[in-house]
Parts: structure tokens; C-alpha cells; sequence
């Protein structure tokens, strides 16, 4: 089974548990870098890591193309049943993120939600954005959204618990590492994913598996990048704004656009 995967064995949990982030407004910062960059539309969109496909669903319903690529069988079926409730087309791959091939090229590409987290070693990760490059057309955008670099040093910017309800029943989220405290305080933390979902009727379901994550410093994504040989660093925010910088105080997030060489 793959990292946290019983938690990603009950996606419909999982969604729940991040439908506290609007998926609209996020495609809408996304396709906005790729304008601000290429000075027009992206068509085709590839997210990676995607889980219920989110953001590959909010980018089908703007009219792009559309594929997403996860691990968990799961995940893909629950994203595809939810595009299809959408009313949107979704390509779904079942795949490692390291390693990877598409029929047919993307213009951009993102990792959201710290997906990227999940790649632990310096080689897979150039392998990851090797892999990434191939997919995307010249020219094309990757954005990847990772934890802040300050949570390296123990400093976290975003809460490890959380609550999240619909008509079905409350969800209790922790994200923690394995002593109890914020999931990212160290380079590889092994990490507690605990879902506790209380339905309206019926008995309380407990989902909870343990895996390491990884935090990146800036200077690493950097240095990925150079050994890549494949992209260029076009910019770096921290929030899904581009507003927002690295260092500002309200930062939350390292979020990463990079363009294909």
C-alpha cells in the first residue's frame, strides 16, 4: 500500500477533510500564471498527486483538457465519478509521480496541496521534475505547492487539526508527526494521518496510517531544478497569490512556478 494509504483508500473521507479550499479560485491563480507568462490560455492541464482531482475538475469546467494522476486506484475512481457529476471529461492515470509518461503533452502542469511531500529523496525528486518536463509542452508551466520553508525549523504556518462537516456527518482531521506536533518541524517527519468521521446515524469510522514526509528548503528546489536541467525558476510565492512573497508575514505556503526549457 502506498504512503498513508488508508487514508487515500477512503477518498470521499479525505475530500471532506480539504473542502475547505476553493478549488475554483486556486485554477483561476493558476491559469492566471500561465497568461502572465505565455500571454494566452492554457489548453491542456495535467495535475499531479490529485487525489479527488480537484483542481483538474475546476480546470475541465473552465474548458481546458483535462488529466489528473495519483497512486491510489482509489482516488482515481472516486475523481472520475465526481467529474462525471460535474459534468466535465477527466482523464484519470494511475501512476508514480517519479515516474510517468502521457499520450500527449500539457501546457501546465501543478502539485497542489504539498503532494510533493511524499517524494523523499534528493534522485526521485530530479526524476519527478525530469519526468514533469517530458509531459509538458515548450514552454510549459509546472507549479508546485509545498510547505513553507520555515517549518524546517519547527515554525508552522498552517494548523495540524482541523474539523470539516456536511449533511453526512463531522470529520475531526490531524496531521501530525509522530510525536503530536506539526507534521513538517523536521526534514522527514514521520507523519500521523488521522481521520475521525462521526455520521449522522450509524457508528463513528477511525482512518489512521503513518508515513514520512518531507519539507524542502528554497535552496533545494533550486538546486533539483539545476540538476534537472529541464526548467528555469520563474517565480516563487508564498501563498497561491502572487501577492503574497516568501518572506511576508502572512506567507503560508512555498509555492514554485517553473517553466520548461
Amino acid at each position: 500500500m502506498s504512503a498513508h494509504g488508508e487514508v487515500y483508500s477512503a477518498p470521499r473521507l479525505y475530500d471532506l477533510a480539504f473542502s475547505y479550499r476553493d478549488y475554483d479560485r486556486e485554477a483561476r491563480f493558476l491559469l492566471d500564471l500561465y497568461r502572465a507568462r505565455r500571454g494566452q490560455d492554457p489548453r491542456r492541464f495535467l495535475e499531479l498527486g490529485a487525489g479527488p482531482a480537484r483542481h483538474a475538475i475546476a480546470m475541465a469546467t473552465a474548458g481546458l483538457s483535462a488529466v489528473a494522476l495519483d497512486l491510489s486506484p482509489e482516488m482515481a475512481r472516486y475523481g472520475l465519478d465526481e467529474a462525471k457529476k460535474s459534468g466535465v471529461e477527466l482523464e484519470y492515470l494511475t501512476a508514480d509521480m517519479v515516474r510517468f509518461e502521457l499520450g500527449a503533452p500539457v501546457d501546465l502542469a501543478a502539485t497542489m496541496l504539498c503532494s510533493a511531500t511524499y517524494i523523499l529523496e534528493d534522485q526521485d525528486f530530479v526524476l519527478h521534475l525530469r519526468a514533469v518536463a517530458a509531459a509538458l509542452a515548450p514552454g510549459g508551466l509546472y507549479v508546485i505547492e509545498l510547505p513553507h520553508p520555515t517549518e524546517l525549523d519547527g515554525r508552522p504556518k498552517t494548523k495540524s487539526t482541523w474539523t470539516m462537516s456536511d449533511p453526512t456527518g463531522k470529520l475531526d482531521v490531524e496531521w501530525l508527526d509522530g510525536d503530536g506536533s506539526s507534521a513538517a518541524a523536521a526534514r522527514q517527519a514521520p507523519t500521523i494521518a488521522r481521520l475521525r468521521f462521526q455520521p449522522q446515524h450509524g457508528e463513528p469510522i477511525l482512518i489512521e496510517s503513518q508515513a514520512p514526509l518531507r519539507a524542502f528548503s528554497r535552496a533545494e528546489i533550486e538546486d533539483f531544478v539545476a540538476t534537472s536541467g529541464r526548467f528555469e525558476v520563474v517565480s516563487v510565492f508564498g501563498a497561491l497569490d502572487p501577492q503574497v512573497s516568501l518572506e511576508a508575514e502572512k506567507a503560508w505556503r512555498m509555492v514554485v512556478t517553473l517553466a520548461r526549457r
